[in-house]
């Protein structure tokens, strides 16, 4: 009985410690002061004032593989920044753009904008902001 009591003793203080051990591993890559740190991509979409808008657009970062890396936000011409978060550290490529809302409700305008997607590849770091700058033009226009 005395085993028992011995052997749940030290079952409870591993058990412990190697929550202390995760907790504290977290601690140090995701979190600071209880607050999770992220990654941060900062979306700057430039705008030419001239522009009126018929569509639905949204910002969008993705990953190497066209993958969201978080969820899109919808695009305001009043809105010239746009923020997204995600886990990290980690290396790879990441790409922002502004497209035409893709569930089919803009069929009755045609797309107004042409964007080229800004990408940055490289070591993507915990509480680091990545910036992104979307220049759209007119369609067909230079």
């Amino acid at each position: 009985m005395k085993t028992l009591k011995r052997t749940t003793a030290i079952s409870l203080l591993l058990i412990l410690a190697g929550i202390n051990a995760i907790y504290a591993a977290q601690k140090g890559s995701n979190f600071n002061n209880g607050k999770i740190i992220l990654v941060r991509y900062q979306v700057s979409i430039h705008l030419p004032i001239e522009i009126k808008l018929c569509n639905l657009y949204i910002v969008r970062v993705t990953d190497a593989y066209g993958n969201n890396i978080a969820p899109p936000q919808s695009f305001s011409a009043s809105v010239s920044k746009y923020n997204f978060y995600e886990a990290g550290p980690f290396k790879g490529v990441r790409t922002a753009r502004l497209e035409i809302m893709p569930n089919g409700e803009n069929f009755l305008c045609a797309p107004e904008l042409s964007v080229l997607p800004d990408f940055i590849s490289g070591l993507f770091l915990n509480g680091q902001t990545y910036l992104f700058e979307l220049y759209p033009t007119k369609e067909g226009s230079k």
